[in-house]
């Protein structure tokens, strides 16, 4: 039996929160400390895995337990002749009934980026013609862009906005209306060509991530980025989304960077020449920042109200999209905004969203994969599974960067968090939902309280998934190995 038992496991927060208060290294003051004074559960689904989860690892038990989780397919991921990729991994008829059952067969730039910073960090090469199959997207429907940047499209209108989402293999768009205004799915493609060409130390080079490196920031500069009403990461809301801003600013930064080393970025399109240097990143950077800190640390205080389908509030505190940029900030290692507001967030969503099967993408979600609930209450949201390992790797890069063992606690148990996820076909899902029409009552003897059952959703494995819970080993890889450089420097 290991640390955290054969039941379910309870984990005390409350020591988490007096040590953040006490060493305030933080800056969280000891009113939200007490606020951290709450159980959470954690359900495992594999007995197996959990036997190799542990409350400390080293570099010999991460190897052991990755190996095992290769094997198992647990951590497979694929990608299609063209270089796109699926939200639903392919890899068996089970999952290709699920991704075509659910229309998760589809191209999702975010997922897909997300899946290709996975790959890069294990030194897989395909990460590079995923990143190519979103930029040769783009690159046939510019466009998209340019109609946008010249006043001619309408940015209101989702279908005429650049498309997110399309055809995995052919890299065509689909005519199926969709939800297409989201900054940071865009923005992740930027993030991922700069940062490489940053660590890399190459030039960007060829037309279409030429094209892509100069059309996006005009494209964001048109509409108005720190004040538009997009979709967020969940589509399902028109708001200035502040999750979207972290990964806009996240990728902004990046190419800012890179402008500072190579020079203004110019590329001609279409008999047209655009312009990307230093000031006009500072000037777009700073509308970003301006915008982030009249919302953080809520997910939005600006949403269009007549959009009231999956969320009728105006204001939304806590939201699970917040973390995308914050792991994009610890990807590049310096982070896109303060300790102390990181900080802040993360406590937020461990104290309004963690749940013993996952988290939750906001209060009140009624969608639960693949259709609307509107039977649930509130604590019964659909639980994801690609939160904590994210997570994982944000407190893991604060631990490196400050020292403070705390954070390296909190990075292990979401570690161990991402690792119960695992169901007992050994795959991801997306998401743990209340069973459809499962509430039932539980008798007399338990005063007709309801007992609800927990059951996987149909998208497994999600790539979104997979890819988290492969950064997230590496991030526990670089802390134990900056742990161990850390007892030599105090020899």
């Amino acid at each position: 039996m290991n640390a955290f038992g054969r039941r379910p496991r309870r984990v005390f927060l409350l020591s988490l929160a007096l040590s953040l208060a006490a060493n305030s290294f933080s800056g969280i003051g000891m009113a939200q400390a007490r606020s951290l004074d709450y159980f959470v559960p954690v359900n495992f689904r594999n007995g197996q895995v959990e036997k190799l989860t542990a409350p400390t690892y080293s570099l010999a038990d991460l190897k052991k337990l990755k190996h095992f989780l290769n094997e198992k397919g647990t951590l497979n991921l694929r990608r299609y002749s063209s270089g796109g990729h699926s939200a639903v991994t392919i890899g068996s008829d089970k999952s290709l009934e699920s991704a075509i059952s659910g229309l998760l067969i589809m191209h999702w730039d975010r997922d897909n980026i997300m899946q290709a910073l996975a790959e890069r960090q294990d030194g897989l090469n395909q990460w590079r013609s995923g990143l190519n199959a979103s930029l040769k997207h783009h690159y046939r429907y510019r466009h998209r862009f340019t109609d946008i940047i010249d006043g001619k499209g309408d940015k209101k209108n989702q279908m005429q906005r650049p498309h997110i989402r399309y055809n995995a293999v052919s890299l065509d768009e689909l005519s199926e209306p969709w939800g297409h205004a989201q900054n940071d799915a865009l923005s992740f493609i930027t993030f991922l060509l700069f940062f490489d060409a940053l660590e890399s130390n190459r030039s960007i080079e060829g037309e279409e991530a030429l094209a892509y490196a100069v059309l996006l920031p005009h494209y964001l500069d048109a509409v108005k980025v720190e004040h538009d009403l997009e979709m967020g990461a969940w589509e399902d809301k028109r708001a200035v989304h502040a999750s979207s801003l972290l990964v806009v600013l996240a990728a902004l930064r990046q190419e800012y960077e890179y402008v500072t080393r190579h020079g203004t970025i110019t590329a001609k399109i279409d008999g047209r020449e655009y312009r990307v240097d230093e000031a006009f990143l500072r000037r777009l950077m700073g509308r970003v920042e301006k915008s982030l800190k009249t919302i953080l640390p809520n997910e939005y205080v600006e949403s269009d109200q007549s959009d009231t389908r999956a969320d009728k509030s105006k204001v939304r505190k806590y939201d699970s999209a917040l973390v995308n940029g914050l792991l994009l900030g610890s990807l590049s290692a310096n982070g896109i905004i303060s300790d102390k507001m990181t900080a802040t967030i993360l406590a937020g969503l461990e104290a309004n969203l963690m749940g013993a099967d996952g988290v939750a993408r906001y209060p009140h979600d009624i969608w639960d994969g693949r259709t609307d609930r509107h039977d649930l209450k509130r604590g019964q949201e659909a639980q994801w599974c690609h939160v904590s390992p994210l997570m994982s790797v944000v407190y893991g890069d604060l631990y490196r960067r400050t020292g403070h063992k705390i954070y390296f606690e909190k990075q292990t148990e979401h570690f161990n968090r991402a690792l119960s996820h695992i169901n007992e076909r050994y795959a991801i899902p997306e998401a743990y939902i209340v069973e459809p029409a499962g509430a039932k009552k539980v008798g007399a003897a338990a005063k007709g309280k309801v007992s609800v059952n927990w059951i996987a959703d149909a998208n497994e494995p999600l790539a979104w998934g997979q890819a988290a819970l492969r950064m997230a080993f590496n991030g526990m890889e670089k802390s134990l190995a900056y742990s161990a450089d850390l007892k030599k420097s105090h020899k």
